[in-house]
Order: structure tokens, then sequence, then C-alpha cells
């Protein structure tokens, strides 16, 4: 049988789709209601708190808890679809420098516990319509 052997590989993958820890810090690579729980690569215990309504709204609020005050960065993803974004760290605007539609933002900086990042996509609608063909 292949495919309960697949299943468990998809769950025991799941986090790595979410988040992505590297040496200098944490990747959100994707937005959806979720928390990471897991330690940075000097050992500090670190809490990522993600909450979003989307599809319905491009607004994503995280809530960053290391067990200490640490430098590290956080490299958000800015789809490609989004045509422009948006960022505050703790209430305040956040200058996203070079940072483009399908790159990452990239926030390196003394984390204390309970700072805050909101990040706000826009969202464009589009409308599709079937082939009028019939078959």
């Amino acid at each position: 049988m292949c495919c309960p052997p697949n299943i468990e590989r998809l769950f025991e993958s799941l986090r790595g789709y979410f988040y992505a820890l590297s040496r200098d810090g944490v990747y959100v690579n994707f937005h959806n209601t979720s928390e990471l729980d897991w330690y940075l690569e000097d050992g500090t215990k670190l809490k990522v708190r993600q909450l979003t309504d989307d599809p319905w709204s491009g607004d994503v609020r995280f809530t960053i808890t290391p067990e200490h005050a640490a430098q590290f960065g956080i490299y958000l993803r800015w789809p490609a679809w989004a045509a422009s974004a948006d960022v505050q760290i703790n209430g305040h605007p956040f200058d996203l420098g070079s940072a483009q539609p399908g790159s990452y933002i990239s926030i390196l900086r003394n984390w204390k516990p309970g700072d805050t990042i909101g990040l706000s996509l826009r969202l464009r609608t589009v409308t599709m319509a079937a082939k009028p063909k019939s078959y």
C-alpha cells in the first residue's frame, strides 16, 4: 500500500510548509492561523502565533514571543499575486526596503516577548468565466 505512508509524510512535513528556520531567523512561508513553537539556532525558545482571516481579508497578525529578548530575522513571504503590502511592527509603519511581490520582507531586529507584526496584503477580485463551449 502506498497511500498511508505518504499521508504520514505529509503530516510530518506540514510545519515546513508554514515555517522554515535558518541560521538567521524564521521564514513565514504560508499565511494561515497557526503557531510555531520551536528553537532558534542559538537554542532560544521561540513562539510565533499567526492569526488571519484569509482568504476573506489580506490581513495577518503575528505575535513574536522569544523566551528572552533576542536579535534575529523574521522573513514574511510577499506573494506575487499581492500588488502591495504594508507592515507594522508594534503598531508603527515598517519600511519594506527593496522587497517586492514574489519575495520575502526581511525584518531584522531585537525582538522582545509580545512584539507584534501586522501584515496587510491587497487582495484583488478576479472575475473568471468558464468556456462557453459545451461538450
